[in-house]
């Protein structure tokens, strides 16, 4: 009799369960067809404008919003989701609060209660100075006469890029080894100057950012035209046919450049550095010149460019407010590892998140699948060494949903990235706890060159602050990874009960975007391991290739890979769904009369 109740029991639940989701599925499926129904314009031509008659009524059903398309919309979010968590852990005891939590907890009431003199550019400049025992020109004061015998702008370039500086005079990055991408190398470049927080602001903004940091009104106007001056000269430098790749050694470099580079690689790295010790250099010939140009400069002008230039950097990685929604954005930049934990321990329900990582996994097997199907079809005619190529990168291609290691616990993995931030609470001094942040994110990018196969190993990404702040997925180009945030897995992008066609077109669309970066005009020259291919080269310069590159931009753009990606990433999602070998069902919907074809557009 016992168990024949509990037999009956056990079908209720099953029943009651199978009624549940049923009811999930009819709401989420609803919600999201609704939603989008809600963005069209039908009275624009979808022939002509189709932007404008698929998502034509968004910017009116969001007017009163703070974002102004689908995907800020789930930044926006999740930065309000944290801002509730925020409020929740104040209401609970410390001890109830787990490490991360606390530490979290502390940065966030730090930079609500931190006084704004904590944030002035100055205070940062008192904290981070150009050398042991020297202070910045405009510090020395009346009184005194700067020591710029003592000022060595190598080894204070690399004490600021220790606080996350770089491309300034010199491009350092930890990068795969262009040979061999399963391990990494210190990559040494030239600067770019495309972005405008890459270079300095015009002549008056930048007297008055001198005047701020204590320049007096006297010096300011002529010192701003001398900076802007040297970096035109540098810039000019920098313009020179990009060179390739070498691998030397720091002796080798030294002596082909005389830069101190055996100084500033201790300093960069915190320990003493052989001299046979090998980095991966491109455009040699600049630093030969970069460095001519410096040893004829005034030293107070190099030490007040690099001031300039690091004043930029710390402004342009926070978002210099006290606001909630702000400070959340700063969590986000500066603890990202760890704000990554607290949003699957939080905002998944227990076991839910398995079921999520299972359909993304299912929708990015079936885009490779589909790939590789392509591949086989061959229509650009590739030679069976260039199918093999293509075809071992799409096998070996991996995806990281969260950004957090897989083959680590989290909760220690961000335990341990944070151990040298238990600084005590309260400590209401911003650029303190900034500086201490920024140190470990380049101390996390450093280990990188720890790890003899992070192929395999080091499956995760330091993520800088434009990365951070977004729940969009992206492509990592040399460890052919696909970047998952946690972020992007909510409706109206990602519902976990609704219909496959929303699945596919909405989140596998993205992923069939990222997927086709590794493929396009900047990805098809590296292999599986992210090493340099002469057989993607030979594949990039096929006459079918270019073809297909001239017709793309027919029409010109500045960004022919997010073209490109955008469009063959819609057709492999497409195909995805409806082309041949496509395990989902083509069945009308009982929710809705619209075909499936045009619902997935």
């Amino acid at each position: 009799m016992g168990t024949v109740k509990t037999c009956f029991l056990l079908l209720v639940a099953l029943l009651i369960g199978i009624e549940s989701e049923a009811q999930s599925q009819k709401n989420s499926n609803n919600q999201l067809l609704n939603t989008i129904l809600s963005y069209v314009n039908e009275s624009n031509n979808a022939c002509e404008d189709y932007y404008q008659y698929a998502c034509g009524k968004y910017k009116h059903v969001h007017k009163l919003d703070p974002f102004s398309e689908i995907t800020t919309q789930t930044d926006y979010q999740v930065n309000k989701k944290f801002v509730t968590l925020m409020d929740e852990l104040s209401l609970r005891s410390m001890e109830s609060l787990t490490h991360v939590e606390k530490q979290v907890w502390g940065f966030y009431q730090t930079c609500r209660m931190a006084p704004l003199s904590t944030r002035n550019s100055i205070h940062y400049l008192e904290l981070v100075p150009p050398g042991k025992n020297l202070s910045w020109p405009q510090f020395a004061g009346q009184s005194q006469v700067w020591r710029k015998d003592d000022f060595k702008w190598m080894e204070t370039l690399a004490r600021l890029r220790r606080y996350g500086l770089s491309n300034v005079l010199i491009k350092v990055e930890v990068l795969p080894d262009q040979l061999d991408g399963r391990k990494y190398m210190i990559d040494i470049d030239k600067p770019r100057f495309a972005e405008k927080s890459e270079r300095l602001k015009g002549p008056l903004r930048t007297r008055l950012m001198l005047m701020q940091l204590g320049v007096s009104m006297e010096s300011a106007a002529g010192l701003a035209r001398a900076l802007k001056k040297f970096e035109t000269a540098v810039r000019d430098l920098a313009e020179v046919e990009d060179e390739p790749n070498d691998d030397l050694t720091i002796i080798e470099l030294e002596r082909l450049t005389g830069g101190n580079w055996r100084r500033y690689m201790e300093i960069l790295l915190g320990h003493p550095v052989s001299l046979n010790y090998k980095v991966q250099i491109q455009n040699v010939d600049y630093f030969v010149q970069l460095i001519n140009l410096i040893n004829f400069m005034d030293s107070e002008l190099i030490a007040s460019y690099l001031m300039l230039r690091f004043v930029m950097h710390t402004q342009e990685d926070s978002m210099d407010s006290d606001e909630a929604i702000d400070c959340i954005k700063d969590l986000r930049i500066n603890m990202n590892f760890a704000m990554n934990l607290l949003y699957r321990e939080h905002f998944f329900e227990p076991g839910q998140f398995e079921k999520y990582q299972d359909e993304v996994h299912l929708i990015f097997n079936q885009i490779r699948s589909q790939f590789i199907n392509q591949v086989r079809q061959n229509r650009l005619r590739l030679k069976v060494p260039q199918r093999t190529m293509v075809t071992e990168k799409l096998n070996e291609m991996d995806i990281n949903i969260g950004n957090l290691p897989k083959n680590l616990d989290h909760r220690t993995f961000v335990q341990n990235v944070y151990k040298d931030f238990d600084l005590p609470f309260p400590h209401l001094d911003y650029a303190a706890r900034h500086l201490k942040l920024l140190e470990i994110r380049t101390h996390q990018w450093l280990l990188q060159l720890n790890f003899p196969d992070p192929m395999n190993q080091f499956m995760f990404y330091v993520a800088d602050a434009e990365s951070s702040l977004s729940s969009t997925p992206y492509y990592m180009l040399r460890q052919n990874l696909v970047i998952v945030p946690y972020g992007i897995l909510q409706e109206p992008v990602f519902g976990l009960h609704s219909h496959d066609i929303f699945k596919v077109s909405l989140l596998g669309f993205m992923l069939s975007h990222e997927v086709m970066h590794g493929f396009v005009n900047g990805g098809i020259i590296y292999d599986a391991n992210g090493s340099s291919s002469d057989v993607g080269v030979r594949i990039l310069e096929s006459s079918r290739f270019e073809a297909s590159m001239d017709c793309m931009n027919r029409d010109e753009t500045d960004y022919l890979d997010e073209r490109m990606a955008d469009i063959t990433g819609i057709r492999l999602a497409y195909d995805t769904y409806f082309g041949p070998g496509s395990t989902y069902s083509r069945e009308q919907p009982k929710f809705t009369e619209i075909s499936l074809r045009k619902l997935f557009f």
